[in-house]
């Protein structure tokens, strides 16, 4: 038991059957053994300050016992089944029956106070044990990492004026915790929802419809491939280099980075994503890891109900407004054609 900080001799130890229950100012621990214990000569307590751990050595009560699931913390920690109540027999006339009966009714137990009794009874009246949480990981610096693998951070220091639409945090980058990021990310998406805006671009999709069936050169051609000069010194750049990677994710992700070290803004970004990618795909990715990942984002299909936006009901009304203007469009043709020529 790791209790730092304690003096030996203030250690309360005590055996009750299956029970074993420790307690030194501030810590209190109590086991529950699926069979019988005993203190006995054999028995032992040790306290190691320089460790902060105490040891305690106790006797099995059947010797050659096999004690089950002692790697189980939590049901070592669980109650110990409590021991029957005595059976009452009741001597009394029927009427002293009655008048005891109107009595307990008057001093029933509401729901919840039966609820509280019976899981103190349960509990052979002590306070329930949980197993602890493991402790948050400790923070030295106010600065949050990001970036690939949260390998980055100082990026955005200094960019209270170079506001985009990847990094509208600012120079708060720095600090928010991940979770914190994500709750803003999200909120600022709300806000700048717009579903006349979706509404438009499902009813003229024809610039979207574009984009999703387009396929990258690089993936298109066929056969093998050179690196050109360009991209050979990319390579050459990237830190920790080892052997050339995966040709064709190799290259996509060369062509990204060359467009982001361009940009005067967007730089960064090349800088904490792209180039550990390429030295992850240089260096560790096999033709099976990217083969696997591929398939994995081609499986993936995010349904609209999720996006808590209505999509699917904007879709509907759209779709009905496009149905009456072309009913409409069809009627005035129509109209047209009986009139004749002027």
């Amino acid at each position: 038991m790791y209790c730092p900080s304690v003096r030996a001799v203030d250690v309360e130890i005590n055996v009750d059957e299956t029970q074993l229950t420790v307690h030194v100012n501030p810590y209190f621990l109590r086991l529950n053994f699926p069979h019988s214990v005993a203190e006995d000569d054999s028995s032992s307590a040790d306290y190691d300050p320089s460790t902060g751990y105490l040891s305690v050595t106790l006797t099995k009560e059947q010797k050659g016992q096999h004690f089950k699931d002692l790697d189980l913390l939590a049901k070592l920690l669980a109650p110990r089944q409590s021991k029957p109540p005595p059976s009452i027999e009741v001597i009394s006339s029927a009427e002293n029956g009655q008048e005891l009966s109107e009595k307990l009714d008057d001093l029933s137990l509401t729901d919840k106070q039966q609820s509280e009794f019976e899981e103190a009874a349960a509990n052979d009246w002590r306070l329930p044990q949980q197993v602890p949480e493991g402790l948050p990981e400790l923070q030295l610096s106010v600065e949050k990492p990001y970036g690939f693998l949260d390998l980055h951070s100082g990026y955005f220091r200094h960019v209270a004026h170079t506001e985009n639409e990847v990094n509208d945090l600012g120079s708060d980058a720095e600090m928010c915790s991940r979770d914190e990021r994500t709750r803003r990310r999200i909120k600022r998406e709300d806000e700048k929802w717009d579903p006349e805006h979706y509404m438009a671009d499902f009813a003229d999709d024809e610039y979207i419809r574009d984009l999703l069936t387009w396929t990258h050169p690089h993936i298109a051609q066929s056969g093998a491939f050179e690196y050109t000069e360009s991209e050979n010194l990319e390579i050459l750049r990237l830190p920790r280099k080892e052997s050339k990677g995966r040709n064709t994710v190799m290259r996509c992700l060369l062509d990204m980075k060359r467009i982001l070290d361009h940009h005067e803004v967007y730089y960064v970004y090349s800088k904490i994503w792209v180039d550990d990618f390429c030295v992850w795909v240089q260096a560790h990715a096999s033709d099976e890891d990217l083969a696997s990942l591929g398939k994995a984002m081609m499986d993936l299909k995010i349904k609209k109900d999720l996006i808590e936006w209505h999509l699917e009901e904007l879709e509907a009304a759209t779709q009905e407004d496009l149905e009456r203007e072309s009913d409409s469009d069809d009627e005035s043709a129509s109209d047209l054609e009986r009139a004749g020529p002027l």
